[in-house]
């Protein structure tokens, strides 16, 4: 729960949830309209072997999946921590993705991740995005 004054609000969480929602379903479909609406145009995404993407090099990564590819993904934790009176939103998780094209896979992870959201009056926006990578099994 967050105060401001004398006022109570609840943390967004139901709403930054539904945006992960949205960002993984906008990966398979190729839509980099979501970059474009959610993602801030300084945006840093930190890969778990350290490589670093922008917006425009993660909108290639969209462009570089084949035609035709699976992502599968499930979020088994997930934790919103408002910042800056609600400015900002500090977002901590667990997911795995799975990527596969004509039942091959790409791509099988599970990753713990830490996120920066900035509270926009276009809608909330991505600013920072760090995977580490978790051991298998």
């Amino acid at each position: 729960m967050l105060c401001i004054g004398s006022m109570i609000t609840e943390p967004p969480t139901s709403q930054l949830r539904e945006l992960y929602d949205q960002w993984f379903a906008s990966i398979p479909a190729k839509d980099a309209s979501f970059v474009d609406r959610h993602m801030h145009p300084e945006l840093r995404m930190i890969l778990p072997d350290g490589t670093q993407l922008d917006a425009s090099a993660y909108k290639q990564m969209y462009a570089a999946l084949p035609p035709g590819s699976r992502f599968d993904y499930r979020i088994s934790e997930f934790v919103v921590r408002p910042l800056g009176a609600g400015a900002a939103a500090l977002i901590t998780g667990v997911y795995h993705s799975h990527i596969q094209h004509e039942g091959v896979s790409i791509s099988d992870k599970a990753v713990r991740f830490i996120s920066v959201w900035e509270s926009a009056p276009s809608g909330w926006r991505l600013l920072v995005h760090q995977l580490t990578a978790l051991p298998s099994g």
